[in-house]
């Protein structure tokens, strides 16, 4: 077992260092890095809730904890560093929790997939929350299912401190409990609400009283919870094109985080399953219905942010299936290939960088971008006009004269 944590953190830390980005990239990497940048014990609640909604609130405690350990970072690299940092946490703990729930070499060959997955590796590498999020889900689940093997209660009510903590990250954890009962119907054989009410309890309450101390107003304390929660895929144009929608976004989403071959094999594994006696269909749809559910939150984009749980499941099932070492190296080979591009990509300056770097000695400018492209615009006190539902052609063009007059060079970047 020692030799393979070993190999595993070395695999670890040889796939994840060398592509650091310290720097933001992603949509609300940007906003990340102003709070951390600001962020004190003075200032905490007024910055975190300065903000946009939802409030990752314990994501921020963590960077407050991490600035005063770290002092000697900037705010950027204390970001990127709790990627990394709970990223390799979240490997050693799954390895653990398969190997309680499978096997030691299973335990291995299912966190080897788990670094291969493409947004698994963006989040333990850029500025996102994804990472921390994804540790505490696992260790939840791992002291959870350690406990009701051990028939340690005290062990059972630490998973639903951690779950609760996961919440407070992001409260989309929530819609993971079918996984607590899926863990229970392992053990036990049969449900009881009961009991799961042990993880719960605290895992509901937790969050709330965090929040209750950190903000002292009902008001920030509902938008929190309440936002985004009726965000879900439209259901205008008809059952068929609602039906479209939900696949689309299963399809789309699933390929991001898993890449388009462990979508493929995973959904040929599922369907084969599903037509055999020996397998639990329900206990398959405990672990998956989460994820599914949360890709159908559309303020998230299509890109897998909130259901980035699916890598779990997925690990899981693809251990369970391939028995034969053919099939695990080939699969683990075929995952490398598609992680590839991904690495190569993210050596390179990534386009909004660029675009920055070709106007930022040209004096005196306005810029018309994107919604994506804004935040190192802003960063800079750049006056920008930024297209998005709304924002239509005769205002860019009231804008373009407006600076024009003004003495100005206007460009629009390519994704103006």
């Amino acid at each position: 077992m020692w030799f393979l944590s070993i190999l595993l953190s070395i695999s670890y830390f040889l796939s994840r260092l060398p592509f650091l980005r310290a720097y933001p990239v992603y949509y609300d990497s940007f906003e990340y890095a102003r709070v951390a940048e600001t962020i004190n014990f003075s200032n905490f609640t007024q910055t975190i809730t300065s903000s946009h909604q939802p409030i990752h609130t314990f994501y921020f405690l963590t960077i407050l904890i991490f600035k005063q350990i770290f002092f000697f970072l900037s705010a950027e690299k204390v970001l990127v560093l709790i990627s990394l940092v709970f990223g390799y946490l979240t490997v050693v703990f799954f390895f653990l929790f398969v190997k309680e729930y499978l096997d030691d070499k299973k335990a291995f060959f299912a966190s080897l997939l788990l670094l291969l997955f493409p947004y698994f590796f963006i989040a333990n590498t850029n500025i996102l929350y994804e990472s921390e999020l994804l540790f505490f889900q696992i260790i939840s689940l791992y002291f959870f299912f350690t406990g009701l093997k051990k028939e340690n209660i005290r062990r059972v009510l630490l998973a639903g401190i951690f779950w609760s903590i996961s919440i407070s990250i992001f409260t989309g954890s929530l819609i993971i409990f079918p996984v607590f009962a899926a863990l229970y119907l392992k053990i036990k054989k049969k449900l009881s609400f009961l009991s799961l009410a042990l993880i719960l309890i605290p895992a509901l309450l937790t969050p709330l009283f965090l929040d209750i101390l950190i903000f002292k107003s009902p008001a920030i304390i509902a938008s929190k919870y309440q936002l985004h929660f009726s965000d879900l895929v439209s259901t205008g144009g008809g059952l068929f094109v609602f039906g479209y929608r939900i696949l689309r976004n299963i399809v789309l989403e699933s390929s991001t985080i898993l890449s388009p071959a462990g979508i493929i094999v995973l959904a040929i594994i599922i369907v084969i399953y599903s037509l055999t006696t020996h397998y639990s269909l329900l206990t398959t749809l405990l672990w998956f219905l989460p994820p599914l559910f949360l890709m159908q939150f559309w303020h998230a984009g299509l890109f897998g942010r909130l259901a980035i749980f699916l890598v779990f499941p997925a690990s899981l099932l693809l251990t369970e299936s391939l028995t034969k070492n053919w099939q695990k190296i080939f699969l683990l080979f075929t995952f490398l290939v598609f992680l590839v591009p991904l690495l190569i990509a993210q050596t390179k300056n990534p386009p909004i960088y660029r675009f920055y770097d070709l106007i930022k000695n040209v004096p005196n400018v306005a810029i018309l971008t994107s919604d994506s492209n804004r935040f190192l615009y802003q960063k800079y006190e750049l006056p920008i006009f930024v297209f998005s539902p709304g924002n239509d052609l005769p205002e860019a063009e009231k804008f373009i004269n407006e600076n024009l007059k003004q003495g100005k060079t206007v460009l629009i970047d390519s994704a103006g």
